[in-house]
C-alpha cells in the first residue's frame, strides 16, 4: 500500500529498505529516475518526490499480488509521472492488480472509474 502522504520516520536510512544483493536494484533506480547514492541517505534528507518514488519503489519490491495506491502521481512532475505510469502498468503485465486513485484518469488503465463527489447536504443524507 502506497498512501497519499508515505510516513518514514525520519532515521530510517532509505538503503535498509532493500536487500543490497538484489540484482534488479539498479534497474527499478534507474526507471524511477533515482540516484542509486540516495540510498546512504535518510529519509527525511530527501525531497519529498524522491521520497515518495522509493516509497512506491518499496511497493513495487513487494511480492503483494495487489498494489493498492493512493495517487501514486501526486507532487510530481510530468515526466515522473509518466515513469510510474509505466512501472504500473509493467506490474500489471506481471500478473499483478493494480488500484491507484488519482485526480485525473490514467491513459494507460484497463479500467477506470469516475466516483461523483457532491458537496449538496441533501446528497450526503443518503
Amino acid at each position: 500500500y502506497l498512501p497519499q502522504s508515505p510516513h518514514v520516520p525520519p532515521g530510517v536510512r532509505i538503503g535498509d529498505w532493500f536487500a543490497t544483493s538484489d540484482a534488479r536494484l539498479d534497474e527499478e533506480l534507474a526507471a524511477l529516475d533515482l540516484l542509486p547514492e540516495l540510498l546512504a541517505r535518510r529519509a527525511s534528507e530527501l525531497s519529498g518526490g524522491e521520497l515518495r518514488r522509493f516509497c512506491l519503489l518499496r511497493v513495487l519490491f513487494s511480492d503483494a499480488p495487489i498494489l493498492l495506491l493512493d495517487e501514486p502521481c501526486s507532487g510530481l512532475d510530468l515526466d515522473r509521472q509518466a515513469l510510474i505510469q509505466k512501472l504500473m502498468c509493467r506490474a500489471v503485465d506481471e500478473g499483478r492488480l493494480v488500484v491507484a486513485s488519482g485526480h485525473a484518469p490514467a491513459p494507460d488503465a484497463d479500467q477506470s472509474i469516475r466516483l461523483p463527489i457532491s458537496t449538496s447536504p441533501a446528497s450526503r443524507a443518503h
